[in-house]
């Protein structure tokens, strides 16, 4: 079974291709363009560099947000066109769980935070035992709820923090950490806050919900600035 990973959640664009769990090739582009300008053409050279097409494909992995509006719009349009043009499933995972599932490794809570603009994040907080994540939250928070979730339910855990957050924000990690166990907070190195569609293979398609074309929506957590200034 040949698979393809497609999530477009942030800055970085990040495409894979899978054949019975195993990684066949990745692309991934941490660059200011914009994900229309570069997600095609990493999925057509990495295709093309394996020798395969579109229709070769038995189904697709998609991240549906939160993040990047227009970043999570493309990735999701670009899945749907492929599923309706080859009738094939669609498996889908939020972003913040994607990126925990690329830390399972560690054992115990993984906090997934990006970036939702004035000190607000899309927070996903989970529990590994090393090869499954259990969810425990995933919304929208402010950097000082999700501080105070932690210390008020996982204090005695080793927690892993990762994400974009932690770079867009060092001044309030900085203070706070200084409120916290430093023996049970870790944060990520740099390649542990960027989601990449490989850890996709830690999900397996065959036992995942499968959707349709029909019946897969964008998660954006909260309304567009566009939206917003309409009021």
């Amino acid at each position: 079974m040949k698979l393809l990973g497609i999530d477009t959640s942030t800055q970085t664009a990040s495409v894979a291709i899978f054949e019975n769990g195993n990684i066949l090739g990745e692309m991934l582009l941490n660059t200011p363009l914009t994900h229309s300008q570069k997600l095609m053409p990493m999925v057509e050279s990495l295709m093309a560099q394996l020798s395969l097409k579109i229709k070769d494909l038995d189904g697709y992995y998609v991240t549906t947000g939160p993040g990047s509006f227009t970043g999570v719009r493309i990735g999701v349009s670009t899945v749907k066109a492929f599923a309706q043009a080859h009738q094939k499933p669609i498996v889908t995972m939020s972003s913040t769980a994607l990126l925990a599932l690329g830390n399972l490794q560690h054992e115990g809570i993984i906090v997934s935070l990006l970036d939702a603009k004035r000190e607000n994040v899309y927070g996903g907080i989970y529990r590994s035992d090393g090869t499954e994540l259990e969810t425990v939250y995933e919304g929208i928070a402010t950097l000082a709820e999700v501080h105070q979730m932690l210390e008020t339910d996982f204090s005695a855990e080793r927690i892993l923090i990762v994400g974009e957050a932690t770079s867009i924000y060092p001044d309030f990690f900085d203070t706070m950490i200084s409120m916290w166990n430093k023996n049970n907070y870790l944060f990520g190195k740099q390649r542990h806050n960027i989601i990449n569609a490989t850890s996709f293979c830690h999900l397996a398609f065959e036992t995942a919900e499968h959707h349709t074309y029909l019946d897969i929506t964008a998660n954006y957590m909260k309304k567009s600035q566009a939206e917003r200034d309409l009021k």
